[in-house]
């Protein structure tokens, strides 16, 4: 029986016998899927001396594994054929990471592709602020006040120059005056500090800037026959002061702060207020005004002939009080008696008169104070949640652009910005009794006062007799009203004497027509009532 022979395992297709001879492959697909299970690529680096790398080309790429692989490109294909391209590689366009600010683009890519002006998302942006366009006049101002500022000339006159409008940034730049001393041979050098002197008389200004009461060295200050309407609170900062003329305006009344400059440590020794359109009293004060009586105060100290120390240069006495006006912190006023009424009227009522007869003090008197048992919750200074986000509103520097950004369903806050805007310019409002900053008072009041210089009088031909001088001649001038504004009724109207009130600093007391320094009321050796 024969032997069958034994058979060999089958060949692999696609594998030729011929050692020398590579059989044709399939072609390749018109592209090549790219995952993660694509076979391996191989470069022809077993044999270097197949590939010609004097020529510049590059080493044949196979793909597949050691026994079954096809080139990888047709450029360097042994067996000479074409393949299909894998066609060429897509441009890479640019665009930006606006986080980074970078330019995110492939070495490769062309300048060509890369955009003139990139598309950016629209963003919002601040108000842009416009510069006022200021008047000749103004400027004009402008060139003096630098005139004076490099030759140490002390005196800005600035009379009949049809000025309209007055801004902070003409202004400012005398906060830093600095006098510029003489140098004389053989005269010790004496540092002095600056005086300055400005005179606006007789121009059209219907608003003051802040920065006008920020300047220190302000000595003299004019505004004569403007167009004022409203003087500032920030008027009491002016502690250099010495000659202030307010006449020929159109001013109804006074800030209560203007009773500042009265106090020892201030220097007004002029005031001029009258003729100005203010706001009469229903009820006279006639009788209130003859009180003082024909003869000068006596000094009583107990040498009269003594004179003494910190002698006050004003006193006032409160001759009546109008009604209360009361706001919420949103700007509507909840009272019957309101300031615009009386100011369209030309009359305001008075409320109570103070003609009872009570010794006046330099200093205040604390029993004055409420006690802790009269404070009630209404009477407590916290301001609102409005009034405290005003506060603070106040003090930013973007304050006027804030109301751009306030809905028309609060229409109401756009309001208080631009009333806050408007204070800001003008140096700010304060709490006339706790001097607290405020954009809405909670109170307002007008009370009126009668102002008098008080001076020493020489026609006795001794010291120790002093005089109280009205500060007009016109009988119907020496009552002065004046606008007080509390933050909360805590510091509304108290409980005050009708007495001559001197300024805080200064010493002094009277009672009737006799001055004082002697001792307080109740004690040894204090004057009865004449």
């Amino acid at each position: 029986m024969d032997q069958e022979e034994v058979s060999l395992p089958p060949l692999i297709s696609g594998v030729s016998h011929n050692p020398r001879k590579r059989p044709r492959q399939p072609r390749l697909s018109s592209s090549l899927s790219v995952n993660s299970s694509d076979p391996a690529i191989f470069s022809s680096d077993d044999d270097p001396a197949l590939d010609n790398y004097v020529e510049g080309r590059q080493k044949k790429k196979y793909i597949g594994s050691w026994f079954k692989h096809d080139p990888a490109s047709s450029s360097d294909s042994t067996f000479g054929e074409p393949t299909v391209a894998l066609g060429p590689k897509p441009k890479r366009t640019f665009r930006r990471d606006f986080d980074s600010g970078v330019f995110l683009g492939s070495d490769g890519t062309d300048s060509e592709g890369v955009p003139e002006v990139l598309d950016s998302p629209a963003k919002p942006k601040l108000p842009q602020v416009v510069v006022p366009k200021i008047s000749a006049a103004e400027q004009k101002l402008r060139d003096r006040i630098e005139r004076c500022l490099e030759t140490g000339d002390e005196a800005i006159d600035f009379w009949q120059m049809n000025l309209c409008e007055l801004s902070n940034d003409t202004i400012a730049p005398l906060s830093q005056f600095a006098h510029i001393p003489k140098i004389t041979k053989d005269v010790a050098f004496e540092q002095k500090e600056p005086e300055l002197k400005l005179y606006l008389a007789q121009n059209r200004l219907m608003r003051l800037p802040g920065a006008l009461f920020d300047v220190t060295y302000l000595t003299t200050l004019s505004l004569r026959n403007n167009k004022l309407a409203e003087v500032p609170p920030a008027i009491g900062k002016m502690h250099n002061l010495q000659q202030l003329n307010l006449s020929q305006n159109r001013i109804r009344y006074f800030p209560v702060e203007l009773l500042d400059l009265f106090k020892a440590n201030n220097r007004l020794e002029g005031l001029s207020l009258f003729p100005n359109p203010l706001l009469p009293a229903e009820q006279s004060f006639e009788s209130l005004l003859d009180d003082v009586g024909p003869e000068p105060f006596e000094v009583w100290d107990g040498a009269p002939w003594k004179t003494t120390e910190n002698l006050p240069r004003f006193l006032t006495r409160r001759l009546g009080r109008s009604p209360v006006q009361t706001s919420e912190s949103t700007g509507k006023i909840t009272s019957v008696f309101t300031m615009k009424s009386a100011t369209d009227a030309g009359i305001v009522r008075v409320e109570q008169i103070f003609n009872t007869k009570h010794e006046s003090h330099g200093s205040p008197d604390p029993s004055d104070e409420p006690s802790v048992q009269q404070q009630t919750v209404s009477s407590t200074r916290v301001p609102s949640l409005v009034e405290t986000v005003m506060r603070s509103a106040h003090r930013s520097p973007h304050l006027g652009e804030m109301a751009s950004y306030i809905p028309d369903e609060l229409s109401h806050l756009r309001t208080l910005c631009d009333r806050a805007t408007l204070q800001q310019d003008q140096g700010g409002l304060v709490c006339s009794q706790c001097r607290r900053t405020i954009v809405t008072p909670a109170l307002e009041w007008i009370e009126w006062r009668e102002i008098r210089s008080f001076s020493e009088s020489t026609r006795f031909g001794r010291a120790g007799k002093y005089r109280l001088v009205p500060i007009s001649v016109r009988r119907d001038e020496i009552n002065v009203p004046f606008i007080h504004r509390a933050c909360s009724s805590r510091c509304g109207p108290q409980e005050q004497h009708a007495g001559w009130e001197f300024p805080q600093g200064t010493r002094g007391r009277t009672i009737g027509n006799i001055f004082y320094t002697g001792p307080l009321p109740g004690e040894e050796g204090t004057p009865s009532d004449p």
